[in-house]
C-alpha cells in the first residue's frame, strides 16, 4: 500500500488506481504494459523492442525505463544491475496476479529508488483451497505465438501453502513496418532469407520471432542463450515464505531497412 500497511484506497495519502484481477480477465490484457494502459495518467512508450510505461505526462520515447518503480508482492523487479531497467511488457504471465496497485507520484521517501515518477507493485494469487490447478493456452495469430500456463495453488492448513506457476510461449510471424527501406536499392528478402533488389516483399514485411531465454555464460554463443520457462513459486510456512521467480523474452528481428550481408537485431 501507499503508506505500507493495509488501509482504504480513500484514505491512502496518494493518488491510487486498483486494477483488479476480473478487470485483468474481462479486458483480456495480455502482458503489464497493456494493462497500466487502462491507468489515467499512465503513458507507454516504445524502448528498443520493447514497451515501458510512464507517469504524469513524462512520455519520453525510446529512452530506457528508470523512473518507476516495480514490485511483486512487495519485492523489486527492477533490474538491479542496470541501474534499475525494467521492462513492462515482459511481464506476461497475467493469470497469476490477483490485482495491481498503481501509486503516482514520487515515493522514494518509502520505497526508494526508482519510485521518482510512481510505484507498481503487482499482488499475486493465494491458495485458498487444496489442490486447484488451472492450464491456460493462448494464440496470438499476428505474430503467430503460441502460449501455455499452468498453474497450481493449493492451502494444506492454515500453516502451509504453495502457489507454483509456469509459462512457455513460441512465436514466430511477420508484421508491415509501415516504411520503405533507407537510401538503399537492396532489401532483404525473409521468403529467401537473402538481399534482393526488387523485392516489394522484403521492402515493408520483417520477420519476428518471440522465445524465452536464460544466460548461463559469456561466450561467443551467449546472445542465443537456452530455453527456459518463466515461472513464479511462493511457499509459506506460519510467518516464514520461500520465493523465487524467473521472466524472459527475447526477441528477433530482421529490420527490412537494413542493407547489407548482417541483419537482424535482438532485445
Amino acid at each position: 500500500s501507499v503508506s505500507k500497511f493495509a488501509q482504504k484506497t480513500s484514505e491512502a495519502p496518494a493518488d491510487v488506481t486498483l486494477i483488479s484481477r476480473e478487470q485483468i480477465r474481462r479486458s483480456g490484457f495480455r502482458n503489464l504494459n497493456e494493462a497500466l494502459n487502462f491507468v489515467p495518467q499512465v503513458y507507454s512508450h516504445y524502448v528498443g523492442q520493447n514497451w515501458s510505461a510512464d507517469f504524469r505526462g513524462l512520455f519520453v520515447n525510446n529512452q530506457v525505463e528508470r523512473r518507476v518503480l516495480y514490485l511483486q508482492d512487495g519485492k523489486k523487479l527492477n533490474d538491479y544491475f542496470h541501474f534499475g531497467d525494467f521492462y513492462s511488457d515482459i511481464y506476461t504471465d497475467m493469470e497469476r496476479i490477483e490485482r495491481i496497485e498503481v501509486i503516482k507520484g514520487p515515493g522514494a521517501a518509502l520505497y526508494g529508488n526508482n519510485s521518482l515518477t510512481g510505484v507498481v507493485n503487482i499482488v499475486t494469487r493465494k491458495p485458498t483451497k487444496k489442490n486447484e490447478m488451472e492450464l491456460v493456452t493462448e494464440y496470438d495469430s499476428k505474430i503467430q505465438n503460441l502460449t501455455t500456463r499452468a498453474l497450481y495453488y493449493s492451502k494444506f492448513s492454515d500453516d502451509f501453502s504453495v502457489a507454483l506457476d509456469m509459462s512457455k510461449f513460441d512465436g514466430k510471424g511477420s508484421y508491415d513496418t509501415g516504411y520503405e527501406s533507407w537510401g538503399s536499392s537492396r532489401y532483404y528478402d525473409m521468403r529467401s532469407d537473402s538481399t534482393s533488389l526488387t523485392s516489394e516483399f522484403g521492402r515493408r514485411i520483417t520477420q519476428i520471432n518471440t522465445q524465452q531465454r536464460i544466460w548461463t555464460s559469456t561466450n561467443s554463443g551467449v546472445q542465443n542463450g537456452k530455453w527456459f520457462p518463466n515461472f513464479n513459486l511462493d511457499v509459506t510456512y506460519k510467518d516464514f515464505s520461500l520465493k523465487a521467480f524467473y521472466m524472459s523474452k527475447r526477441t528477433t528481428w530482421v529490420p527490412p531497412q537494413i542493407d547489407g550481408g548482417a541483419f537482424g537485431g535482438d532485445t
